[in-house]
């Protein structure tokens, strides 16, 4: 149950940020600005490491923090980027190849294969999130999601970025398992603030304080999401292989494809919708399988 409750608390999370994020980005904010913002709880954390105790570390621990660090990082502004160029529900089906990449490198870098069960939420989480796209349920017109990953630079954008976030997802179990979640987090938050943060001063974005000030609540708030999201996502790596955790991530699809459909008035809701259903079938069989 415990599981349950933590997945559907990082899909609402992880929704309400991705919505968020692209207020700000209409808005006109500079995508390296909300990047930053989501480093935030980087303070919060530090604050929590002086008053609680820190294991010992080894260089393999420091080796994986960097690999996640640039991994993450690398993958988050290609993903910020499609999220500015395209719409939500548009890039929202590529997800589904994350799962794919996920599945790849944790099979070769941990050893991580899935159970049978397990396999069939997996494939039936990947074809609910290609058929998304899909504007009626033809035969004819089944390889019109596949073909707007060739001509869409959004998605091209989203698809380097999630080969980049499953390398992402792997590192972090193996940081997890050197460490607590808050020193894991924290180090690689550290990392990553530093080095948006030079990128800001040279671009010279932070100079605009008036941004800043106009949209400073919803950065905090930004800032905050990511931190809870990630804390709690971290934590289901101890329970699960890496894939059914990149699997039950894509759960917030659909929520991105509602919130889409009425905060910024996305079309194609009925039949994302019917698609979005095949993803909690296929979440489901993940979750019976990790309860047996």
């Amino acid at each position: 149950m415990a599981i349950i409750l933590s997945s559907l608390t990082v899909n609402f999370l992880r929704t309400g940020y991705k919505l968020l994020q692209k207020t700000l980005l209409n808005k006109g904010l500079d995508e390296y600005l909300i990047l930053w913002a989501i480093t935030l709880g980087t303070i919060v954390i530090s604050l929590l490491l002086l008053v609680i105790p820190i294991p010992k570390t080894d260089w393999l621990f420091w080796a994986v923090c960097i690999g996640s660090a640039l991994s993450w990082l690398i993958g988050d502004i290609l993903d910020i980027k499609a999220t500015k160029i395209t719409d939500i529900s548009i890039i929202a089906p590529i997800y589904a190849f994350g799962i794919i990449f996920t599945g790849i490198l944790a099979w070769i870098i941990l050893g991580e294969i899935p159970s049978l069960i397990g396999f069939i939420g997996i494939i039936l989480i990947i074809i609910g999130a290609y058929f998304l796209e899909l504007r009626e349920f033809n035969i004819n017109k089944i390889h019109l999601p596949f073909k707007i990953i060739f001509t869409n630079k959004g998605t091209w954008l989203i698809l380097i970025a999630f080969f980049f976030y499953s390398l992402n997802n792997v590192l972090d179990k193996i940081g997890i398992a050197h460490t607590n979640n808050l020193l894991f987090y924290g180090i690689i938050n550290h990392i990553i603030a530093m080095t948006i943060f030079t990128i800001i001063i040279h671009k010279k974005i932070i100079s605009n304080k008036k941004v800043i000030l106009d949209n400073k609540t919803s950065l905090i708030i930004l800032g905050i999401l990511n931190l809870t999201f990630s804390l709690i996502g971290l934590s289901l790596y101890k329970f699960m292989e890496v894939v059914y955790v990149a699997a039950i991530f894509n759960l917030s699809i659909l929520f991105e494809i509602i919130g889409g459909h009425f905060m910024f008035k996305e079309d194609n809701f009925r039949n994302r919708l019917i698609a979005g259903l095949l993803i909690i079938l296929g979440i489901t069989l993940i979750f019976m399988d990790k309860i047996q």
